[in-house]
């Protein structure tokens, strides 16, 4: 997990998790996206597995923390 890079994650996936990491909720962070809020969930998904996080909270506190976002 870390020597994982910004660049193994999506435009898409790094930006869901920048909302993740304020506060949005899926259905939120779909709104603001405009994408459907299963796709929100699915980039989370992804990007939380591209990093070794156990779940999107993990995710976001591990980019933050990288200073990603």
């Amino acid at each position: 997990m870390e020597d994982c890079s910004p660049s193994a994650l999506s435009t898409r996936e790094l930006e869901c998790i920048k909302w993740a990491a304020n506060g949005y909720s899926a259905k939120e962070i779909a709104y603001k996206m405009s994408i459907n809020a299963r796709t929100v969930e699915s980039h989370l998904n992804h990007a939380r597995l591209k990093i070794g996080a156990r779940n999107r909270v993990h995710a976001a506190v591990f980019a933050v923390r990288k200073g990603w976002i």
